[in-house]
Order: structure tokens, then C-alpha cells, then sequence
């Protein structure tokens, strides 16, 4: 009885201890890119409370990533940093751009930088959080 008793005790352990990893939540992230480097881009990437995200791609001669670490919600607000940074792979031509957002679930959160106005050179960046895991099955593809 007392070893029938052991053995259920320690199932029960092993079945919590394995239920709570399945409760970590994973959010799709997708970023819109429309610059001189990205014109009119999509990618979408899982990320997790807490954990640092690194999203790198090339696009002919365009090398660009998206970096970044959503935190614990405030509220009904997620806030996340990315950092966007965007060259020509055969130059040092290009820039880098860091924001912080304060994301709600399934909500755009638009921001633009005008890097020159004499050359009429505007960047935009779309973001936008949600539950689960980017649409199609797919990560960390630029569209």
C-alpha cells in the first residue's frame, strides 16, 4: 500500500512537472518593412515572454534582422524592444533603428522614421503580436 502510495505520488509530480511546460504561451510576432531596403516586407516569427529573438535574412544584395525581447504583459499591454537593421552587403550603406512598443494582442502598432527628407527617404514599421504560432505554420520567412 505505502509503495503504491510512492509510485502515485511521483506520477503525480511527473504529470504537473510536464503539464507546466506546456503552459509557457508562444506569440507570433509579424513585423511589416516598407524602406529602401524592404519595400513592402512581412515576416513572422514565435516568441516568448523573456526570451531574446534574433531574425536574420538576405534579399539579393539587402541583409537585414530584427532582434528584439517581448516582457511580462502590463496590463493589456505587452511592451517589446526591436531593433531593425537593415544593409547592403557590399557597403557599409544602411541603418539600424531601435524602438520600444507597448503591444496589444492582435492590434498594428505603426511607427515611421524619416531618414531624409532631401531624398524623400521614409521607413515605416508594422507591428503586430498575437497568440500562438505565425499563420501557415511558417517562421521566420519574409514575405
Amino acid at each position: 500500500m505505502r509503495k503504491a502510495f510512492v509510485v502515485w505520488f511521483f506520477f503525480l509530480i511527473f504529470s504537473l512537472c510536464g503539464n507546466g511546460a506546456n503552459t509557457v504561451s508562444s506569440f507570433a510576432l509579424s513585423v511589416k518593412l516598407d524602406s529602401r531596403y524592404n519595400r513592402d516586407l512581412t515576416v513572422c516569427t514565435t516568441v516568448r515572454v523573456g526570451e531574446p529573438f534574433n531574425l536574420t535574412w538576405s534579399q539579393g544584395n539587402v541583409r537585414s534582422s530584427i532582434t528584439g525581447l517581448l516582457r511580462e504583459p502590463e496590463g493589456e499591454s505587452y511592451p517589446v524592444t526591436l531593433t531593425v537593421d537593415q544593409h547592403l552587403t557590399d557597403s557599409k550603406t544602411g541603418n539600424s533603428a531601435m524602438e520600444g512598443y507597448k503591444l496589444k494582442l492582435g492590434a498594428w502598432k505603426n511607427s515611421t522614421d524619416i531618414v531624409s527628407s532631401a531624398f524623400n527617404d521614409i521607413e515605416e514599421r508594422d507591428v503586430l503580436l498575437d497568440k500562438g504560432e505565425c499563420p501557415g505554420g511558417t517562421n521566420d520567412s519574409p514575405k
